[in-house]
């Protein structure tokens, strides 16, 4: 049994209480829900019925076009808070659990939601359960490149005093994505990744944004004693040396990594030969 590393607990008191003013900060959650909403228009099949796992305060209903060939959307989410401000049918989960019908959904996406997801393994085995055969499954989450420059900076500074604490939580490489996919039981594995670039007027307004949107570390490790002001000054100062921008804002850097897959189907998705199958004779390509 893995040991957790999030404190769902923590993340759901958090998410509770941003939902009041997240539609200020959603910034974030808008970017990687364009991304998916993107996906859907360029396939060409239509998807009756849909799940959109995290949906916060209902970004993805409010981004799908007729395009996306999408009918009806279920938004869920573990807040109730961020429910009460989405559209449609909707239903409340329990954290990293989904209590739907098995083989009920066209297709399964979340975009921004996983990525404090203790057991990311089985919530993406849990989403394909949910797929009908040869439905898709669409998910874009944050990269280990995501803020790099916030995380450097913290590093520099507590290296100075020989204290490093857990900040970050830990996001999946995009090289071991297809594997991950393969691993839950999906068909037609594809991992992908897009770099977007944000700019902020100081790297603390870039702190408190990131605490409004329920960002805040969560992580079981995470050091509760007070952060020293002098070092957190520290850290906005090298922020501001090493990534300002020619006209003295800061860059953050957001790596969204898409993931798309399809529930096992035989009859309409190309199987692999069977082992020992094949009957051309090799010789005639060798010299």
């Amino acid at each position: 049994m893995q040991a957790d590393i999030f404190d769902t607990p923590r993340l759901l008191q958090r998410r509770e209480a941003a939902a009041a003013d997240f539609t200020a900060v959603d910034y974030l959650k808008r970017d990687a829900t364009a991304l998916l909403a993107d996906r859907l228009c360029d396939l060409t099949q239509r998807f009756p019925l849909v799940l959109d796992v995290g949906c916060h305060t209902g970004q993805l209903k409010e981004m799908l076009t007729a395009d996306a060939g999408v009918e009806q959307v279920i938004a869920c989410d573990s807040s109730a808070n961020m429910l009460r401000q989405t559209h449609g049918m909707r239903v409340q989960i329990p954290p990293e659990r989904l209590p739907f019908a098995e083989a009920s959904f066209d297709a399964v996406v979340s975009a921004a939601s996983l990525h404090h997801t203790n057991d990311l393994v089985g919530m993406l085995t849990q989403m394909r359960r949910l797929l009908k055969p040869d439905g898709i499954m669409l998910c874009v989450m944050p990269g280990p490149e995501s803020f790099y420059e916030l995380r450097n900076s913290f590093a520099a500074v507590e290296a100075r005093y020989g204290e490093m604490r857990p900040h970050f939580s830990p996001f999946p490489e995009i090289r071991d994505a297809g594997n991950l996919l393969q691993r839950c039981g999906y068909a037609l594995p594809v991992a992908d990744q897009t770099l977007t670039h944000i700019e902020y007027g100081d790297p603390l307004t870039l702190m408190r944004e990131l605490k409004q949107m329920g960002e805040a570390n969560a992580l079981i490790s995470r050091d509760r004693r007070f952060y020293p002001k002098r070092w957190l000054q520290e850290v906005c100062a090298h922020y501001r040396e090493h990534y300002a921008t020619p006209e003295g804002r800061v860059q953050a850097t957001v790596e969204w990594i898409t993931l798309t897959a399809r529930a096992p189907d035989a009859r309409v998705q190309q199987q692999p030969a069977k082992r020992g199958s094949g009957n051309v004779d090799l010789k005639q390509f060798l010299h």
